[in-house]
């Protein structure tokens, strides 16, 4: 990983991934700095306040069911899990993800022009810098799949994990066990977050583990069915 153009970047909004339809997003974090200069200072001291946070995406009008104006139209004013990837949603690659609102709906319609829509998310909660752990379309299976370790560089005291469930193509008695585990020494590895199990598509989850996490985490998944090898889950995974 290092310096990259954002041809390759994507948006994933609820369950969804919408990057077929955008062509840009903007985060902007601050934090506030309330100033407590008193009488005698001679220069100005501030204090540590709050973060906020908020995330633009603009792209373009697409009326398809399972694309972003579907998605957005009754968003407004509500939540939705929502992260962006400079370098696309792909294993080891980095995110940011959170909760936040959706603030602004705007399309734009020349005459002469492409129609075009944006949206403006404000933050509520944190803003996670998180790891892809795991992207892939996994058939049915009764044995445990493991990806392959991402190492995050250093030990942390909390860990959130995201999941999210774009498609199932299976029978009703299908379900989906997906698992955030993390490793000292990417070898032994022991589980830090368990998701609700998943019986159908188009779920996104937040969960955040019990304790601190160690340096390196994979995802493990599993599918289990009654419909001889029908079952087809498309999700993607990620943790801080």
């Amino acid at each position: 990983m290092g310096q990259r153009t954002g041809q390759d970047a994507a948006i994933l909004l609820g369950s969804k991934d919408v990057s077929g339809d955008g062509n840009s997003f903007s985060i902007s974090h601050s934090a506030d700095t309330p100033e407590n200069t008193a009488y005698g200072d001679n220069t100005r001291t501030r204090l540590a306040g709050l973060k906020d946070w908020s995330m633009e995406v603009t792209g373009f009008f697409n009326d398809e069911l399972g694309h972003w104006e579907e998605e957005l139209k009754d968003l407004l004013g509500g939540s939705s899990l929502l992260g962006v990837f400079p370098g696309g949603a792909t294993a080891c690659m980095i995110g940011y993800e959170g909760t936040p609102l959706a603030s602004d709906f705007s399309l734009d319609t020349p005459v002469d022009g492409a129609v075009t829509l944006s949206a403006t998310f404000t933050g509520s909660g944190d803003l996670w810098r998180s790891y892809v752990t795991s992207a892939c379309v996994s058939t049915c299976t009764a044995a445990v799949s493991y990806t392959d370790g991402v190492d995050t560089g250093a030990t942390a005291t909390e860990c959130q994990g995201f999941l999210r469930v774009m498609d199932l193509a299976s029978g009703s008695d299908d379900t989906l066990i997906v698992k955030i585990q993390d490793s000292s020494d990417d070898s032994s590895y022991g589980d830090l977050i368990t998701f609700t199990t998943v019986t159908a598509g188009s779920v996104s989850e937040t969960k955040s583990a019990a304790g601190s996490r160690e340096q390196y985490v994979r995802a493990s998944y599993n599918i289990t069915t009654a419909c001889l090898e029908t079952a087809e889950f498309t999700f993607v995974v990620s943790a801080t």
